[in-house]
Protein backbone atom coordinates (compact mmCIF):
# COMPACT_ATOMS: atom_id res chain seq x y z
CA UNK A 1 0.00 0.00 0.00
CA UNK A 2 1.28 3.45 -0.89
CA UNK A 3 2.35 5.91 1.77
CA UNK A 4 0.92 9.41 1.88
CA UNK A 5 2.17 12.52 3.66
CA UNK A 6 0.16 14.88 5.83
CA UNK A 7 0.87 18.44 4.69
CA UNK A 8 1.22 19.51 8.33
CA UNK A 9 4.15 17.11 8.75
CA UNK A 10 6.54 18.97 6.43
CA UNK A 11 9.73 20.47 7.88
CA UNK A 12 11.66 23.28 6.21
CA UNK A 13 15.43 23.75 6.50
CA UNK A 14 17.48 26.63 5.08
CA UNK A 15 21.19 26.59 4.24
CA UNK A 16 23.39 29.21 2.61
CA UNK A 17 25.57 28.30 -0.35
CA UNK A 18 29.18 29.38 -0.65
CA UNK A 19 29.26 28.31 -4.32
CA UNK A 20 26.23 28.69 -6.58
CA UNK A 21 24.44 25.40 -7.17
CA UNK A 22 26.53 23.44 -4.66
CA UNK A 23 24.38 22.06 -1.87
CA UNK A 24 25.08 22.60 1.82
CA UNK A 25 23.52 19.82 3.89
CA UNK A 26 21.22 20.96 6.72
CA UNK A 27 21.80 20.58 10.42
CA UNK A 28 19.42 20.76 13.36
CA UNK A 29 19.92 24.53 13.69
CA UNK A 30 18.86 25.13 10.06
CA UNK A 31 15.23 24.20 10.79
CA UNK A 32 12.70 26.97 10.15
CA UNK A 33 8.99 26.74 10.93
CA UNK A 34 6.74 27.82 8.07
CA UNK A 35 3.12 28.10 6.96
CA UNK A 36 3.39 27.21 3.27
CA UNK A 37 6.14 26.11 0.90
CA UNK A 38 6.11 25.91 -2.87
CA UNK A 39 9.06 24.11 -4.46
CA UNK A 40 8.61 22.93 -8.03
CA UNK A 41 10.49 22.27 -11.25
CA UNK A 42 9.32 23.37 -14.66
CA UNK A 43 11.05 21.49 -17.47
CA UNK A 44 10.40 22.72 -21.01
CA UNK A 45 9.15 20.43 -23.76
CA UNK A 46 10.70 21.11 -27.17
CA UNK A 47 8.68 20.39 -30.31
CA UNK A 48 9.58 21.00 -33.96
CA UNK A 49 7.47 23.66 -35.68
CA UNK A 50 7.75 22.08 -39.11
CA UNK A 51 4.68 21.16 -41.09
CA UNK A 52 4.10 17.41 -41.00
CA UNK A 53 1.57 17.11 -43.82
CA UNK A 54 -1.08 16.27 -41.23
CA UNK A 55 -2.60 18.06 -38.25
CA UNK A 56 -0.73 15.77 -35.85
CA UNK A 57 2.64 16.41 -34.24
CA UNK A 58 5.44 14.08 -33.21
CA UNK A 59 6.55 13.87 -29.63
CA UNK A 60 9.22 16.32 -28.46
CA UNK A 61 12.32 16.22 -26.30
CA UNK A 62 13.32 17.65 -22.96
CA UNK A 63 14.38 21.30 -22.89
CA UNK A 64 15.85 23.59 -20.25
CA UNK A 65 14.90 23.19 -16.59
CA UNK A 66 14.03 25.98 -14.21
CA UNK A 67 12.39 26.02 -10.80
CA UNK A 68 10.40 28.28 -8.53
CA UNK A 69 10.08 28.46 -4.78
CA UNK A 70 7.84 30.42 -2.42
CA UNK A 71 7.19 30.43 1.29
CA UNK A 72 4.92 32.04 3.83
CA UNK A 73 5.90 32.11 7.49
CA UNK A 74 5.45 33.89 10.77
CA UNK A 75 7.71 36.84 11.50
CA UNK A 76 9.55 35.71 14.62
CA UNK A 77 12.90 36.18 16.29
CA UNK A 78 14.85 33.57 18.20
CA UNK A 79 15.14 35.59 21.41
CA UNK A 80 18.16 35.99 23.68
CA UNK A 81 20.18 37.86 21.05
CA UNK A 82 20.28 34.92 18.61
CA UNK A 83 19.59 35.22 14.90
CA UNK A 84 16.12 34.06 13.79
CA UNK A 85 15.34 30.76 12.07
CA UNK A 86 14.82 32.58 8.75
CA UNK A 87 18.27 34.21 8.82
CA UNK A 88 19.33 32.60 5.53
CA UNK A 89 16.29 34.08 3.77
CA UNK A 90 16.97 37.49 5.30
CA UNK A 91 20.60 37.24 4.13
CA UNK A 92 19.36 36.42 0.63
CA UNK A 93 16.95 39.36 0.80
CA UNK A 94 19.61 41.91 1.78
CA UNK A 95 22.62 40.32 0.09
CA UNK A 96 24.56 40.33 3.36
CA UNK A 97 24.71 38.76 6.79
CA UNK A 98 23.54 40.81 9.78
CA UNK A 99 25.66 42.81 12.19
CA UNK A 100 24.26 42.42 15.71
CA UNK A 101 20.92 41.32 14.23
CA UNK A 102 20.72 44.33 11.92
CA UNK A 103 20.57 43.92 8.13
CA UNK A 104 21.59 46.51 5.54
CA UNK A 105 21.42 46.29 1.77
CA UNK A 106 24.35 45.04 -0.29
CA UNK A 107 24.77 44.65 -4.03
CA UNK A 108 26.06 41.11 -3.46
CA UNK A 109 23.80 38.16 -4.29
CA UNK A 110 23.52 35.31 -1.80
CA UNK A 111 22.18 31.93 -2.96
CA UNK A 112 20.82 29.20 -0.75
CA UNK A 113 19.23 25.77 -0.44
CA UNK A 114 15.62 25.21 0.55
CA UNK A 115 15.07 21.74 2.00
CA UNK A 116 11.67 20.07 2.40
CA UNK A 117 11.47 16.92 4.51
CA UNK A 118 8.30 14.88 4.90
CA UNK A 119 7.05 11.88 6.86
CA UNK A 120 7.49 9.02 6.15
CA UNK A 121 11.07 9.20 4.90
CA UNK A 122 10.24 6.89 1.96
CA UNK A 123 8.46 9.83 0.34
CA UNK A 124 10.38 12.18 -1.94
CA UNK A 125 12.42 14.59 0.17
CA UNK A 126 13.33 17.70 -1.82
CA UNK A 127 15.88 20.49 -2.01
CA UNK A 128 15.88 23.64 -4.10
CA UNK A 129 19.46 24.21 -5.28
CA UNK A 130 20.92 27.57 -6.29
CA UNK A 131 17.99 29.56 -4.95
CA UNK A 132 17.79 33.36 -5.20
CA UNK A 133 15.22 35.52 -3.44
CA UNK A 134 13.36 37.85 -5.79
CA UNK A 135 10.46 39.36 -3.81
CA UNK A 136 9.45 39.67 -0.17
CA UNK A 137 6.37 41.22 1.40
CA UNK A 138 5.91 42.27 5.01
CA UNK A 139 2.23 42.89 5.82
CA UNK A 140 1.70 44.80 9.05
CA UNK A 141 -1.50 45.02 11.04
CA UNK A 142 -2.36 41.31 11.01
CA UNK A 143 -3.32 39.40 14.15
CA UNK A 144 -0.08 37.43 13.86
CA UNK A 145 2.91 39.06 12.15
CA UNK A 146 3.72 37.19 8.93
CA UNK A 147 5.77 37.64 5.78
CA UNK A 148 6.19 35.98 2.39
CA UNK A 149 9.13 35.43 0.05
CA UNK A 150 9.62 33.83 -3.35
CA UNK A 151 12.20 33.38 -6.06
CA UNK A 152 13.92 31.07 -8.51
CA UNK A 153 16.24 28.13 -8.06
CA UNK A 154 18.44 26.14 -10.39
CA UNK A 155 16.76 22.78 -9.81
CA UNK A 156 14.60 20.93 -7.29
CA UNK A 157 16.23 17.58 -6.53
CA UNK A 158 14.14 14.77 -5.06
CA UNK A 159 15.63 12.04 -2.90
CA UNK A 160 13.90 9.27 -4.85
CA UNK A 161 15.34 10.62 -8.11
CA UNK A 162 18.87 11.04 -6.76
CA UNK A 163 20.36 7.86 -8.29
CA UNK A 164 19.13 8.87 -11.77
CA UNK A 165 20.11 12.54 -11.43
CA UNK A 166 22.98 14.03 -13.41
CA UNK A 167 25.93 15.79 -11.78
CA UNK A 168 24.36 19.26 -11.95
CA UNK A 169 21.08 18.03 -10.50
CA UNK A 170 22.94 16.45 -7.58
CA UNK A 171 24.52 19.77 -6.63
CA UNK A 172 27.73 18.15 -5.44
CA UNK A 173 25.96 15.77 -3.04
CA UNK A 174 27.41 12.30 -2.63
CA UNK A 175 24.00 11.13 -1.46
CA UNK A 176 20.76 12.80 -0.47
CA UNK A 177 21.20 13.76 3.20
CA UNK A 178 18.83 12.31 5.75
CA UNK A 179 16.81 14.76 7.79
CA UNK A 180 18.59 15.99 10.94
CA UNK A 181 17.36 14.09 13.97
CA UNK A 182 16.70 16.89 16.44
CA UNK A 183 15.61 20.10 14.67
CA UNK A 184 15.57 23.21 16.84
CA UNK A 185 13.25 26.19 16.39
CA UNK A 186 12.78 29.18 18.66
CA UNK A 187 10.83 32.40 18.69
CA UNK A 188 7.74 33.79 20.35
CA UNK A 189 4.63 34.92 18.51
CA UNK A 190 4.42 38.62 17.60
CA UNK A 191 1.05 40.34 17.45
CA UNK A 192 1.20 42.01 14.06
CA UNK A 193 -0.99 44.92 15.12
CA UNK A 194 1.31 46.03 17.96
CA UNK A 195 4.28 48.38 17.78
CA UNK A 196 4.51 51.76 16.10
CA UNK A 197 4.56 53.33 12.66
CA UNK A 198 6.28 56.67 12.27
CA UNK A 199 6.07 58.43 8.90
CA UNK A 200 7.85 61.75 8.33
CA UNK A 201 8.45 61.96 12.08
CA UNK A 202 4.75 61.61 12.91
CA UNK A 203 3.41 58.58 14.79
CA UNK A 204 0.33 57.41 12.90
CA UNK A 205 -2.09 56.24 15.56
CA UNK A 206 -4.99 55.93 13.12
CA UNK A 207 -3.27 53.46 10.80
CA UNK A 208 -4.91 50.14 9.95
CA UNK A 209 -2.48 48.30 7.68
CA UNK A 210 0.91 48.87 6.12
CA UNK A 211 2.87 46.88 3.58
CA UNK A 212 6.56 46.82 2.72
CA UNK A 213 7.40 45.15 -0.59
CA UNK A 214 10.93 44.36 -1.73
CA UNK A 215 11.88 43.36 -5.25
CA UNK A 216 15.58 42.53 -5.13
CA UNK A 217 16.11 42.44 -8.89
CA UNK A 218 17.84 39.08 -8.45
CA UNK A 219 17.46 36.45 -11.17
CA UNK A 220 19.15 33.37 -12.59
CA UNK A 221 20.86 33.23 -15.98
CA UNK A 222 18.82 30.59 -17.80
CA UNK A 223 19.95 31.00 -21.42
CA UNK A 224 23.61 29.93 -21.33
CA UNK A 225 24.51 27.94 -24.45
CA UNK A 226 25.25 24.30 -23.71
CA UNK A 227 23.48 24.16 -20.35
CA UNK A 228 20.10 22.73 -19.43
CA UNK A 229 20.18 24.68 -16.14
CA UNK A 230 20.64 28.22 -14.91
CA UNK A 231 24.38 28.81 -14.65
CA UNK A 232 24.69 31.71 -12.20
CA UNK A 233 22.88 34.49 -10.39
CA UNK A 234 22.65 38.08 -11.58
CA UNK A 235 21.05 41.25 -10.25
CA UNK A 236 19.24 44.34 -11.49
CA UNK A 237 17.75 47.45 -9.91
CA UNK A 238 16.02 47.03 -6.56
CA UNK A 239 12.48 48.30 -6.05
CA UNK A 240 11.28 48.83 -2.48
CA UNK A 241 7.85 50.26 -1.72
CA UNK A 242 5.85 51.27 1.32
CA UNK A 243 2.08 51.65 1.40
CA UNK A 244 -0.46 52.15 4.17
CA UNK A 245 -4.12 52.85 4.98
CA UNK A 246 -5.39 55.07 7.78
CA UNK A 247 -8.53 56.92 8.82
CA UNK A 248 -8.69 60.30 7.14
CA UNK A 249 -8.56 63.20 9.60
CA UNK A 250 -7.61 66.85 9.88
CA UNK A 251 -4.53 66.46 12.07
CA UNK A 252 -1.44 68.45 11.14
CA UNK A 253 0.51 65.24 10.62
CA UNK A 254 -1.95 63.78 8.16
CA UNK A 255 -2.35 67.03 6.27
CA UNK A 256 1.42 67.15 5.94
CA UNK A 257 1.39 63.64 4.44
CA UNK A 258 -1.10 64.77 1.80
CA UNK A 259 1.09 67.76 0.97
CA UNK A 260 4.31 65.76 0.62
CA UNK A 261 2.47 63.16 -1.46
CA UNK A 262 1.55 65.82 -4.00
CA UNK A 263 4.90 67.61 -3.87
CA UNK A 264 6.83 64.30 -3.97
CA UNK A 265 9.02 65.45 -1.11
CA UNK A 266 11.06 62.47 0.16
CA UNK A 267 10.18 61.25 3.65
CA UNK A 268 11.24 58.35 5.89
CA UNK A 269 9.19 55.67 7.65
CA UNK A 270 10.18 53.64 10.69
CA UNK A 271 7.95 50.66 11.40
CA UNK A 272 8.31 48.57 14.57
CA UNK A 273 6.33 45.35 14.94
CA UNK A 274 6.01 43.97 18.45
CA UNK A 275 6.45 45.47 21.91
CA UNK A 276 8.42 42.82 23.79
CA UNK A 277 12.16 43.39 24.16
CA UNK A 278 14.24 40.98 22.08
CA UNK A 279 11.14 40.12 20.03
CA UNK A 280 10.62 43.21 17.88
CA UNK A 281 11.35 43.88 14.22
CA UNK A 282 12.11 47.44 13.13
CA UNK A 283 11.99 48.32 9.43
CA UNK A 284 13.46 51.59 8.18
CA UNK A 285 12.33 52.73 4.74
CA UNK A 286 14.00 55.93 3.54
CA UNK A 287 13.38 58.66 0.99
CA UNK A 288 9.86 57.56 0.13
CA UNK A 289 8.02 59.61 -2.45
CA UNK A 290 4.41 58.97 -1.51
CA UNK A 291 1.66 58.20 -3.98
CA UNK A 292 -1.25 60.62 -3.67
CA UNK A 293 -3.87 59.10 -1.35
CA UNK A 294 -7.15 57.53 -2.46
CA UNK A 295 -10.11 58.41 -0.24
CA UNK A 296 -12.56 55.57 0.36
CA UNK A 297 -16.07 56.31 1.66
CA UNK A 298 -17.08 52.65 1.82
CA UNK A 299 -16.45 52.50 5.57
CA UNK A 300 -18.05 54.22 8.55
CA UNK A 301 -15.11 56.64 8.42
CA UNK A 302 -13.32 57.93 5.34
CA UNK A 303 -10.11 56.03 4.84
CA UNK A 304 -7.03 57.27 3.02
CA UNK A 305 -4.90 54.72 1.22
CA UNK A 306 -1.38 55.63 0.17
CA UNK A 307 -0.48 53.12 -2.53
CA UNK A 308 2.85 51.36 -2.89
CA UNK A 309 5.30 54.27 -2.83
CA UNK A 310 8.90 53.84 -3.88
CA UNK A 311 11.85 54.29 -1.53
CA UNK A 312 15.23 55.62 -2.66
CA UNK A 313 18.80 55.62 -1.40
CA UNK A 314 20.12 58.80 0.20
CA UNK A 315 23.16 58.37 -2.04
CA UNK A 316 24.22 55.60 -4.39
CA UNK A 317 27.05 54.58 -2.10
CA UNK A 318 24.88 54.28 1.01
CA UNK A 319 22.24 51.84 -0.31
CA UNK A 320 20.12 52.79 2.71
CA UNK A 321 16.61 52.74 1.23
CA UNK A 322 15.70 49.72 3.37
CA UNK A 323 17.06 48.22 6.56
CA UNK A 324 15.82 45.80 9.21
CA UNK A 325 16.85 45.22 12.81
CA UNK A 326 15.75 42.97 15.66
CA UNK A 327 15.72 44.33 19.18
Amino acid sequence: MSNFSLARNERLYLTQESTYGTAVAPGNSNYCRHIKLGLNNKVALLNRRDKTGTRSVMRGIRGRAEAKWSTEMSLVTSGSGANPDATVLFNMLFGAAPTSRAWSLSDSIITGNIWSYRTPSTLDQRVGLGAVLQTATFTLGQDVAEWTAEGECMYVLGSNFYSAADATQKGGLGSFPAEPGAPVSAGDIIAGFTGSIVVDGVTLAEIHTATIKVNTGNALVKDTFGSYYATRAEGDERNITFGFTLDDNDSVGHETLKEVADSKTAIDAVVTVGTVTDNMFTFTVKNIQLESPDLDDNQRLFRATYGDSRAHATSLSLKDEFAMAIS
